[in-house]
């Protein structure tokens, strides 16, 4: 019976946010207690004897750093790209999976080629010519703005932003809460005024994305965005908002407080949302991809191959999703051949009948699959 009230859960969702239902505004505005309005609005503070305790150390050089190449991905100019390429190889690649070093060299190389794909592509004649069936170009999003599609019709920014927001930033999250489970509490850091075990904690905060990196920022980045902006109002996901924020602050103050079994719950908790989140959005923008796709009657819209390539990407992520336990719920090998499956042969995600059809390499074949490895 569970499965089928969370596999309901899973359509109800997608539906509701495909019709167009209006997002919640955030939980913390709705709830009329003070205790609970406290408790919503807790901020990620920590000091001792008036001097801060939190430093988020290297989650905000490299947040930054995925930004920058996340931004030349977008706006496709030539050097731009080259140069942030150059820097991923250097910055990222090398960070990449730290939960499963094994995984390290197949997952930088399934993204490195993406990206040595899209830059090849930058520097062709595709730029200057709509994509078709079979033949890579650009789609237009407006006047202004144009996406790139190799020639399987797979919007490679896209997979490379959402592979990265798992290979990179959800497992190095949950690679530092673990970490902090094992570390120190006992006594202060060398020079600093905080414990092994809280610097973790912070640090695995800071790879959230949230505007604690940038403070000059007027949005958060790829987590935090997702979190405090693109799930508000999914069913399966309702407070999220709020909900990982009070789990990061309460697991601080538990660390504080030296309570290592308060710090457990939270990291069991975090790992839960985070799972939530992930394969309840890679469902969403398959089944987005689907109802673009089914009211197709000649060439799809940019938003069904942007869609598509969300749901590529997400795809990719998911093996970096863990269970309350710490392990992996789909395997590196599981996700690649999810994805090869939806765009396979030669026409890849352009191919309609295949995709919208129930048999393998179709839409609703991947979302049972999703939902038979998180459920």
């Amino acid at each position: 019976m569970k499965k089928i009230t969370l596999w309901m859960m899973y359509l109800g969702s997608a539906a509701c946010l495909l019709s167009g239902c209006a997002k919640k505004e955030l939980e913390r505005m709705t709830d009329s207690t003070e205790e609970k309005k406290e408790e919503l609005l807790m901020e990620y503070k920590f000091t001792q004897n008036g001097i801060s305790t939190v430093d988020i150390g290297e989650s905000r050089e490299m947040i930054l750093a995925f930004r920058h190449f996340n931004n030349a991905i977008n706006s496709k100019t030539q050097s731009n790209f080259s140069k942030q390429l150059e820097n991923y190889r250097k910055v990222i690649a090398s960070a990449l999976s730290p939960t499963n070093e094994a995984l390290r060299k197949p997952v930088a190389d399934r993204i490195s080629g993406l990206a040595d794909q899209l830059c090849a592509l930058v520097n062709s004649e595709a730029v200057s010519r709509k994509a078709q069936l079979g033949v890579s170009g650009t789609v237009a999003v407006s006047n202004e703005e144009s996406r790139m599609l190799d020639e399987k019709g797979v919007e490679l920014g896209q997979v490379i932003q959402k592979a990265l927001m798992g290979a990179l930033t959800l497992d190095k999250v949950d690679y530092f809460l673990e970490k902090a489970l094992k570390a120190d509490n006992a006594s202060l850091v060398a020079g600093k005024n905080y414990t092994e075990m809280a610097h973790c904690w912070d640090i695995a905060y800071g790879y959230l994305g949230t505007l604690d990196v940038d403070p000059n920022r007027l949005a958060p980045l790829f987590l935090a965005n997702y979190i405090e902006k693109e799930a508000v109002g999914m069913q399966g996901l309702s407070g999220i908002n709020t909900s990982v924020y009070q789990a990061f602050y309460k697991g601080r103050k538990a660390i504080g407080d030296h309570n290592l079994e308060e710090v457990r719950k939270q990291v069991a908790f975090l790992r839960g949302q985070m799972a939530q989140l992930f394969s309840l959005r890679t469902v969403y923008y398959l089944r987005e991809s689907q109802t673009f796709l089914e009211r197709t009657v000649s060439v799809p819209s940019e938003g069904y191959f942007h869609s598509m390539g969300e749901a590529l990407g997400f795809i990719l992520a998911l093996p970096f999703v863990k269970d309350e336990a710490g392990k992996s719920r789909i395997t590196w090998e599981q996700a690649v051949a999810l994805y090869n499956g939806l765009t396979q042969g030669e026409t890849g995600v352009w191919e309609k009948d295949r995709l919208t059809g129930v048999q393998e390499g179709s839409i609703s074949a991947a979302i049972e699959k999703v939902h038979q490895y998180f459920h």
